[in-house]
């Protein structure tokens, strides 16, 4: 029972153990450019009063830049809690336009859940061959979502900030009642 023989040293294989802090993408990486679609929706969303908005589209420009920026190994649950914030938020938005009859305004929302739904299934998983291009697509299609929940709100349902509010301080007030 020998050695084992290990192939030559060259470029697909690295001199020395690849240690967490290596293993980051360039802030130049288009994953972590396409976040700023995200910090764009929420500062249309500070301008419309939507601070609530603001607040979770920011977060995941933040977030998602945090995730992208280590290659997809820390940052996940962050990530995808607040980026299914925002999905709920554009469901509720949905709803309320089905609820008023609202076609067209739908038949937009319908087109942006599909294309989210297709580039988010089609990138695949990260270290795939198709998630850097694709899921840089998501990210610019998701923003476009976020931005048009965003403007939806602002015309047809000015009061969700207050709403969101209200809500908040109701769980925290029941939440207190348990503790």
């Amino acid at each position: 029972m020998g050695l084992r023989k290990l192939a030559p040293v060259k470029s697909s294989r690295p001199r020395r153990k690849v240690r967490p802090r290596h293993a980051k993408r360039a802030w130049c990486d288009r994953l972590i450019y396409s976040n700023l679609v995200y910090a764009l929706a929420a500062l249309i969303s500070f301008s419309c009063d939507q601070n609530f908005c603001g607040v979770l589209q920011m977060g995941a420009a933040i977030a998602s830049t945090m995730f992208h920026r280590s290659k997809e190994t820390k940052y996940l649950l962050l990530d995808a809690l607040i980026s299914g914030t925002l999905g709920i938020i554009f469901i509720f938005a949905g709803q309320h336009t089905l609820n008023n009859e609202w076609y067209g305004i739908l038949a937009i929302k319908l087109l942006l859940a599909v294309l989210c739904v297709f580039t988010w299934l089609y990138c695949g998983m990260p270290g795939g061959e198709r998630y850097d291009k694709w899921h840089n697509r998501w990210h610019y299609v998701s923003g476009a979502t976020t931005i048009s929940t965003t403007l939806f709100l602002t015309m047809y349902l000015p009061e969700f900030d207050l709403l969101m509010h209200e809500l908040i301080q109701d769980v925290v007030v029941v939440r207190s009642m348990f503790i």
